[in-house]
């Protein structure tokens, strides 16, 4: 982190300590002016600034009359006055932050910051920042009061109440057990014409949604263009719409299933175009990558997952990419922060020693700090103390938008001590222009959340650090936050980079995947609901869990708004307990996966083919004990049948026969056997 003054504000600071004499109580008045900001709107936060002192005031301009606000400060004992007009004008409010206020007029507010009641000052940084507190919305309780989602880069979480909501009269959607009760929001189609609409749980844990077209307005004909019941995380509802015109206005319906639950919920629309936002001096570098700052000064960038959320209902672990540049003496970091502030996708935090994480509200942040600086308080590491310097690069967890609070000697801790990096038994400098993995993992049944920074191969740890318990509905507000990346630069710096991990989702949804053992063999069902630029299936299978093979192959639908339903057959079983899995590929070749089945399965193989593998024939061994048919079928991996061969006059007894394969391609195939008595399956590899 960087030291933000120099010689010239601490002499001041010297200066206004020595000359002051008189203490003001409970309504502070302080005497210097640094930082200062716009009021924000729309339930938004703007940064007064990264580095006020206790002993300053800051201007907040363009506040809106008999509007409510909140004043929050990194150091969690600050007390902070707020005086209107002029910076000695009426005092508006006063108390320890977070301090909540009512505007009386409209103008410019003065928000001054001390350690204390008595006016205490302090000359280390503390972030503050100013956040608008929107009077709640009335519920939309029909199409023409919905509220509007913004989709994309530019929205955020709306919150939903269907408490006292009552039947819009509507005609009743397709799914969900409606029984009225219905709460209405609309959205705007994005040029891309692909959007994902997602619910997630507050007080209420089920819910369903459907989706109109409409047309002659919000009190016209509305068209149900698609119904979803538990496609989201746990009992609420996802739907991806894609082929949609762009401009048009869709509305949204939600309700609980049978009306017998009240309560709250969140929604957001993302536009799967884009998989996400990049804020600030960010450069968009594709792929799921941003440079977060250049090697330049006073820079701050972010990147966030615009259609991913954690899920922390259950345990998870995704990997990332970071480059901390190639200077070991420049600055400043980056964090990984997860969070459910107001700004949602588009939130900026402050800047230098807080990484571009600063101010962030309702969020969890690991930063990988890679600068010490005289005013880092002591973190813990080992024969760190007070020194500043370019040393030490290291991990630390923060809370709320709350990095680096305090000094050297104090300050809220959220860990009890931060994590060195290190190689062996040496310091590591993660600032030697290489990619590097930073793992989260997430273990539900202990609400603990782990950082983990690796080499890029993930062979190698440097360190890793842990944060628990992680109550994700008091942290977050929601059990499914955003989460990305963020850094600044100060009066140093380095070229940083991130990079979010492939999609997290499958971009299909799927309803079922479904296996059983029918006469011998494997039955493999599954159902989606909708798929977006699904190329091909793969049907994978183990026998302990961990090392799979392919053994099948089945095409996607591409794009599609229906239920659609496929199924495929494993004709030669393992004759042991099996487990199966379906891999879902995009056309740009990211992939996914299904969650594990297993199932026990005997096969009846009583007929031995050789060589295996084969090159233009096979000879298969067989015993009769009297006269009968035997047919061959060979299919591929696809499922398609691509050889038949018939015999009526096989000897009875033991005997071998021969099968021209000259024709077929290399590759695997299923060969199965039939005759009066049953059906046998065998495995064939065919090649050159």
């Amino acid at each position: 982190m960087k030291t933000k003054y120099g010689l010239t504000k601490f002499v001041v600071f010297l200066t206004l300590l020595i000359g002051t004499t008189q203490i003001s109580y409970s309504q502070c008045n302080n005497g210097t002016q640094y930082g200062g900001t716009t009021a924000p709107t729309g339930g938004g936060s703007n940064t007064i600034s990264g580095c006020n002192y206790a002993s300053e005031y800051a201007p907040v301009t363009g506040v809106a009359a008999a509007t409510d606000y909140q004043i929050t400060s990194s150091i969690a004992t600050d007390f902070i006055t707020v005086r209107q007009g002029t910076s000695g004008g009426p005092v508006i409010a006063s108390g320890v932050q977070p301090l909540n206020w009512t505007s009386t007029v409209g103008g410019t507010y003065y928000i001054h910051f001390n350690t204390n009641a008595a006016c205490g000052t302090q000359s280390s940084c503390r972030n503050t920042v100013i956040t608008h507190v929107p009077v709640p919305l009335p519920s939309p309780d029909d199409p023409c009061t919905a509220h509007t989602i913004v989709v994309g880069c530019g929205g955020s979480k709306l919150s939903g109440d269907n408490t006292g909501m009552t039947n819009s009269g509507i005609a009743a959607p397709s799914c969900g057990s409606y029984a009225g009760g219905d709460v209405w929001y609309s959205l705007v189609v994005p040029a891309s014409g692909i959007i994902k609409i997602e619910t997630y749980a507050g007080t209420l844990t089920d819910v369903a949604m459907a989706v109109y077209s409409v047309s002659g307005g919000c009190g016209g004909t509305l068209t149900q263009i698609t119904c979803d019941d538990n496609s989201g995380f746990g009992n609420m509802s996802k739907m991806i719409l894609n082929g949609q015109t762009p401009g048009n206005t869709l509305y949204i319906r939600v309700w609980d299933k049978n009306n017998n639950q009240t309560g709250t919920f969140e929604i957001d629309a993302s536009d799967l175009s884009s998989d996400y936002c990049v804020t600030g001096n960010g450069i968009d570098q594709g792929s799921g990558c941003a440079q977060l700052t250049s090697a330049t000064n006073n820079q701050l960038g972010s990147i966030w997952d615009a259609d991913d959320r954690f899920d922390f209902t259950s345990d998870w672990t995704f990997d990332f990419s970071v480059n901390l540049g190639s200077s070991d003496g420049g600055a400043d970091g980056v964090c990984f922060v997860i969070q459910n502030d107001p700004a949602g996708l588009g939130a900026s935090g402050t800047s230098g020693g807080s990484m571009g994480a600063g101010g962030i509200a309702n969020s969890l942040i690991f930063e990988i700090d890679t600068y010490i600086n005289t005013e880092d308080r002591n973190d813990g590491l080992t024969g760190l103390g007070c020194a500043s310097g370019p040393d030490w690069d290291h991990l630390d967890v923060w809370l709320n938008g709350n990095v680096n609070p305090g000094t050297c000697s104090s300050g809220a801790r959220v860990v009890p001590s931060a994590v060195e990096l290190m190689n062996g038994a040496a310091l590591y400098n993660i600032e030697n222009g290489l990619n590097h993995t930073l793992r989260i993992s997430y273990v539900s049944a202990s609400q603990t959340i782990t950082a983990t920074i690796l080499n890029a191969a993930t062979t190698v740890t440097y360190g890793a650090i842990s944060y628990s318990p992680v109550n994700a509905m008091t942290l977050f507000g929601t059990n499914a936050p955003y989460f990305g990346f963020t850094s600044s630069t100060g009066g140093l710096n380095n070229q940083q980079s991130a990079c979010l991990a492939p999609s997290l989702i499958l971009p299909i949804t799927l309803a079922d995947f479904d296996i059983n053992c029918e006469n011998n063999r494997v039955q493999i069902d599954w159902t989606t609901t909708s798929e977006i630029n699904n190329d091909y299936f793969t049907i994978e299978r183990s026998r302990d869990g961990i090392n799979f093979e392919d053994i099948a192959t089945i095409s996607g639908a591409g794009n599609s708004n229906s239920v659609l339903n496929y199924s495929w057959i494993d004709e030669a079983p393992l004759n042991t307990v099996a487990y199966y899995r379906l891999k879902q590929t995009d056309f740009d070749r990211q992939y996914s996966y299904s969650k594990l089945q297993a199932t026990e399965c005997q096969s009846n193989n009583e007929i031995n083919i050789y060589p295996n593998p084969a090159a233009d024939a096979f000879s298969f061994d067989y015993y009769m004990e009297k006269n009968e048919e035997l047919t061959i079928e060979m299919y591929n991996m696809s499922g398609q049948l691509v050889l038949q061969k018939q015999f009526n006059d096989l000897p009875v007894g033991a005997s071998n026969s021969l099968v021209n394969i000259e024709t077929l391609s290399n590759g695997i195939y299923y060969v199965k056997f039939s005759t009066p008595n049953g059906q046998f399956i065998n495995k064939l590899s065919i090649v050159d």
